[in-house]
């Protein structure tokens, strides 16, 4: 069974781990993680082992506290800028709702129009 939780997202695996710990690899991957960016890896048997996130996966990054959604690439919603007074309320606003709704698309709670 896939982990749905990774301890963190890095780009070269943690000096000390413990059996089951899981990460999501980031870009730039070094050492025992080259060639496995936005992939898991599970500590498992002394070893790493990969698995290649496939359309809809998400996992909840402990160190972010953030869950992560994967469509071509990893994704988490960003808080949308809350609007601000003025005489562009009503642009603000548009903005503000279509950030939002941009950063649930992305995170997979909306599908993205077609």
């Amino acid at each position: 069974m896939l982990a749905r939780t990774v301890k963190d997202s890095l780009d070269a695996p943690p000096s000390t781990v413990d059996e089951g710990d899981c990460f999501r690899i980031t870009v730039a991957a070094s050492g025992e993680w080259i060639g496995h960016e936005d992939e898991l890896a599970i500590f498992l048997g002394g070893a790493w082992h990969f698995v290649a996130p496939q359309t809809g996966l998400s996992v909840f990054d402990e160190n972010a506290g953030a869950l992560l959604h994967f469509n071509a690439g990893w994704h988490a919603p960003a808080q949308p800028l809350q609007a601000t007074g003025g005489t562009t309320i009503d642009s603000e606003a548009r903005q503000m709702l279509a950030d939002l709704i941009e950063a649930l698309q992305k995170s997979g709670i909306f599908a993205n129009s077609a």
